[in-house]
């Protein structure tokens, strides 16, 4: 009888270490090519299942991490990638909570790219908060480019402690950059605000503030990463 309790015990301890530990482990190269067979495209990606979590059993995960370097995501393109998807069902495909950190971003606006230095991303699954960090020369860059998509034309754009100084129609004047209906605004002093970035009604993004701190500029926004992840799936 002792041996066979001994036995019993060391079955069940086998058990839930495969449950807790290994199940996890074989879970995760499995994730990383259904994540690849999506169309992701990454030089280098990986997929982590949180250990100690019986949940998978039935389909589901406390937590995935996915980590990648320069993630194609077209037209943007991410240097490096970490991200914690929370609460995650492989049966429905969906996943409660999102946060993370991003660093190189480089965005294509038509033949121009736009580069943010870091971006951090926290919050539900359909509307996380992201936050962009652009260095004092992208920002010059951003403002300028996308004042051109937009009709207007920026002579000189400089930063300043208070924020930006522009140069249009040959008047020089401190502009203001604020955020209204989800999009970026400038209002040089001239001629009333004009828009720099505007998301289509589609787009699963919405901008919410701007602001200028230690010489660049940092945007912030809500977005959907659940619908992107649905658009990679499709």
């Amino acid at each position: 009888m002792a041996g066979f309790l001994r036995f019993l015990a060391w079955f069940v301890l086998l058990v839930a270490s495969f449950v807790l530990i290994g199940l996890p482990l074989l879970v995760g190269p499995l994730l990383t090519g259904v994540v690849r067979d999506m169309g992701v495209r990454a030089d280098t990606l990986n997929v982590n299942v949180a250990l100690f979590d019986p949940s998978l059993f039935l389909g589901r995960s406390r937590q995935v991490t996915i980590d990648a370097t320069n993630l194609d995501m077209a037209p943007a393109t991410i240097g490096s990638l970490h991200l914690g998807l929370g609460n995650v069902s492989y049966l429905e495909r969906s996943f409660e909570s999102v946060s993370g950190d991003l660093a190189d971003v480089r965005l294509e606006m038509g033949n121009d790219t736009i580069s943010a230095t870091s971006a951090t991303v926290s919050g539900t699954a359909n509307s996380a908060t992201m936050t962009a960090r652009f260095a004092a020369d992208e920002v010059v860059r951003l403002l300028t480019i996308a004042a051109v998509h937009n009709g207007l034309t920026l002579q000189k754009v400089t930063l300043s402690a208070a924020g930006v100084r522009v140069t249009v129609h040959g008047i020089e004047a401190d502009a203001r950059l604020l955020v209204r209906g989800g999009a970026l605004l400038i209002d040089p002093g001239v001629g009333g605000a004009q828009v720099l970035l505007q998301p289509e009604p589609s787009d699963p993004w919405r901008l919410t503030d701007v602001w200028f701190s230690d010489g660049g500029m940092n945007l912030a926004g809500t977005v959907d990463v659940a619908e992107i992840a649905r658009d990679l799936a499709h």
